[in-house]
């Protein structure tokens, strides 16, 4: 599992590589800890459902990946 930090001690990412590629859930988040995104790869392609967040934590975008290419996209908002 791999970790990457902003400059300011808090995490940016956290994930897993398999052969050098990015492999099964990926999160990463603003520097102020709140998540900005969410979703799995395998073995390097994005695939399934990936959720996209705003910088005040609200739930913008939902897309759904089968072998890397987009299968649905949903962008959501608020008012």
């Amino acid at each position: 599992e791999w970790e990457g930090y902003y400059e300011s001690g808090n995490k940016k990412f956290i994930g897993n590589f398999n052969n050098g590629k990015k492999d099964g859930n990926w999160i990463q988040w603003y520097d102020d800890t709140l998540k900005q995104s969410e979703g799995s790869y395998n073995l390097g392609i994005k695939n399934g459902e990936w959720l996209e967040w705003d910088d005040k934590g609200k739930v913008i975008v939902s897309i759904t990946y089968i072998d890397g290419e987009k299968w649905t996209s949903k962008k959501i908002c608020f008012k």
